[in-house]
């Protein structure tokens, strides 16, 4: 993700960083990292985000304990230990 305006705070297993415009941050396939992004300010933020489609795709939402993958053109959800999730 490429911030283009405003600021937005980055949040992952990690902790959380402030993207301001110019910042930018990715994730490598296959490394299991919950990340998403909140607008604690008082403007809009405008990012670019850039992913593949690739015939077979797997998202960690370790924050959540959710686990995202494509089966066909469908995405299934289930928890890490791959038990149905609600």
């Amino acid at each position: 993700m490429y911030v283009l305006e405003g600021e937005a705070t980055l949040v992952t297993d990690a902790g959380e960083t402030v993207l301001k415009p110019g910042m930018a941050a990715g994730f490598p396939a296959g490394r299991a990292d919950g990340h998403h992004l909140i607008n604690r300010g008082d403007r809009p933020v405008l990012y670019l985000e850039v992913g593949t489609r690739a015939g077979h795709e797997e998202a960690h939402y370790s924050d959540i304990d959710l686990k995202a993958r494509k089966v066909g053109s469908r995405f299934v959800f289930t928890h890490r230990n791959g038990d149905p999730y609600p």
